[in-house]
């Protein structure tokens, strides 16, 4: 029958009701996968479009509708993140659910239990079925191993399972790259669009006395947001905020997050002037940022960075490695600096430059949001490739666009 109506039924016209069930190993937990998937969610809601995120955890979630959440016959804990879990589903009654609830496309948001089980429904009921890169996984078991091999058979796999897919979302175009540079074909490959809301994240959300409740006076006031784990590049931030106090730059370094790598890095950084916020939401997380003067993301392995944007929404100059997606969500020597992976020096560089030129800084920060305001994803467009909410057929990418786009666009 759908054969028969993609060859008869005119193209664009709508023939059938759409009924999207994500399928997710993670949602609950703190990263840019779940809080992708509650924007998601929220999203589609606002557009009146059916989608059911599907996952199996044994915590409940905050989700008044949207979600469906199944008690999984079984849990094992990741190896370096005892506290993520991955729930093995009940695969029957998960089945029986989507049969019964008459959904006509599957997207998978992550590779695991839960995705490998929307692949597998897909297949048996022969449903449309697309997925998003957003972890580089393969990277993550690279650093946290330092064992090539593990990394091999990690990309093996992902090439495999995303190879299933019709269509697979990617947030950059360097992941774009990187996954047909391993094999997965490039026909195959759709920019996921999305950006950050300027309202929420703003300089106007600035506290005189927010880093006073957490102890800090005075000094200039270098910022991370994010999970504090190894794979972000911590101890390299670290290295270099130490090398920088040692030789007499005043200023603070504010770790807001949580995760396995926490109290290694209090440790590294006790005799420093380091604070420790833990997770931050809402109203604490904008203050947070708009209250800092310098946001510092070391990270190699992040696919997209949502933090980045938030910080330059905030009015924060940022400063990130020349590998993975962050990259390209700013503009070199405008709204920040891009220094060399895992260099110590070059990271050191880049913040002494920024903290003791004021001028520099704040013209940065400045760019910065303007940055966001200008280069945008239009609403109507942000998760159009999972959403499927509008058909574009004039070739344009609706993705973000690149630093060499809006450099020639302003004329730097």
């Amino acid at each position: 029958m759908r054969e028969l109506s993609e060859r008869f039924v005119p193209q664009g016209a709508s023939h059938e009701h759409q009924k999207i069930a994500l399928f997710t190993d993670t949602l609950n937990e703190i990263n840019g996968v779940a809080i992708t998937i509650r924007r998601l969610i929220d999203t589609a809601r606002e557009r009146g479009i059916e989608l059911v995120v599907i996952t199996s955890s044994t915590e409940g979630t905050s989700f008044k509708s949207g979600v469906m959440n199944f008690t999984p016959v079984g849990e094992c804990a990741l190896p370096e993140y005892p506290d993520l879990k991955l729930g093995f589903p009940p695969i029957l009654d998960v089945i029986e659910y989507f049969e019964r609830k008459g959904f006509t496309r599957i997207h998978a948001s992550t590779p695991g239990t839960m995705g490998l089980l929307g692949l597998l429904i897909g297949k048996l009921m022969n449903i449309p079925i697309s997925g998003t890169y957003h972890t580089d996984i393969p990277l993550y078991v690279r650093d946290l191993s330092n064992d090539t091999f593990l990394e091999n058979v990690a990309w093996n796999y992902m090439i495999w399972f995303y190879s299933q897919m019709e269509e697979v979302m990617v947030p950059s175009t360097s992941t774009r790259s990187q996954l047909i540079s391993r094999g997965l074909a490039a026909e195959k490959v759709k920019p996921l669009p999305r950006w950050v809301d300027t309202d929420v994240f703003a300089p106007s959300k600035k506290e005189a006395a927010f880093w006073k409740r957490h102890g800090i006076n005075g000094g200039l006031k270098v910022l991370y947001v994010g999970r504090v784990s190894k794979e972000k590049n911590l101890k390299l931030l670290a290295d270099a905020f130490k090398e920088l106090v040692d030789g007499g730059l005043r200023s603070t370094l504010s770790i807001v997050g949580d995760g396995p790598y926490r109290k290694e890095l209090e440790r590294e950084l006790a005799s420093y002037p380091a604070v420790f916020t833990g997770f931050l939401a809402g109203d604490d997380l904008c203050a947070a940022y708009a209250s800092s003067d310098v946001f510092v993301f070391p990270s190699t392995t992040d696919t997209f960075g949502n933090v980045v944007l938030e910080a330059q929404a905030s009015g924060l100059p940022v400063i990130v490695s020349n590998s993975g997606g962050p990259k390209e969500l700013m503009v070199d020597r405008s709204t920040g600096l891009v220094v060399e992976s895992g260099n110590r020096e070059s990271l050191v560089n880049a913040m002494r430059c920024l903290l003791k030129d004021d001028t520099m800084r704040k013209a940065m920060g400045m760019n910065a949001r303007e940055f966001t305001l200008t280069n945008g994803v239009c609403a109507s467009q942000a998760y159009s490739t999972i959403l499927r909410c509008t058909t574009d057929n004039s070739g344009v990418n609706l993705a973000p666009k690149t630093p060499a786009q809006v450099c020639a666009q302003e004329g730097i």
